[in-house]
């Protein structure tokens, strides 16, 4: 792993909801794992025509990848929301999830280059950032990709985080 720090940048993510399928992913190399991993999930979220299936539809053109509990920071299997945006969860299509992600202060960091190698290089990356010295620290919350049909060499992580507080510091609210 580099030591190395990518490039990134703070935001304050809004909250939003998310419409889509929940997907589990097995990147282990596992032969038996074949649809469980990255590349497989995506193919099985566009043969089943997802997108149009979601009712409310805020950013066409646009994925986001809702990852609930932390599997891409720390190198492992995980759970995904993968849909889009929504105005509402009020109408949520029988086999699809939906899921209300809070606002918070993110990372944000962009994978560019080949797909899907580059996302997986970009969390690798960011899985490299969260050590002793760092000023950020991982918080509990979700994690995002997003994927814009207009840049698809170009994926957006948004990685929840707050500030690393030191015992003898006074921070003020």
């Amino acid at each position: 792993m580099s030591t190395d720090i990518p490039p990134f940048r703070v935001a304050d993510r809004p909250r939003m909801r998310v419409i889509g399928v929940l997907v589990h992913t097995l990147d282990n190399g596992d032969p038996a794992a074949k649809g469980m991993t990255l590349g497989g999930v995506w193919k099985r979220f566009a043969a089943a025509d997802v997108l149009a299936r979601i009712p409310g539809r805020l950013h066409p053109g646009t994925v986001v990848a809702v990852h609930l509990d932390g599997g891409r920071l720390r190198g492992d299997a995980g759970s995904i929301v993968l849909g889009c945006e929504v105005g509402s969860l009020g109408v949520i299509p029988e086999d699809m999830l939906g899921v209300a992600v809070p606002r918070g202060t993110c990372l944000v960091f962009t994978a560019s280059g080949a797909m899907p190698q580059a996302v997986v290089d970009a969390w690798e990356a960011a899985r490299g950032c969260f050590r002793e010295g760092f000023p950020w620290m991982r918080v509990a919350g979700a994690d995002l990709e997003i994927h814009r049909e207009a840049t698809p060499e170009a994926v957006e992580l948004w990685v929840a985080v707050e500030p690393v507080r030191h015992p003898r510091l006074v921070h003020s609210p």
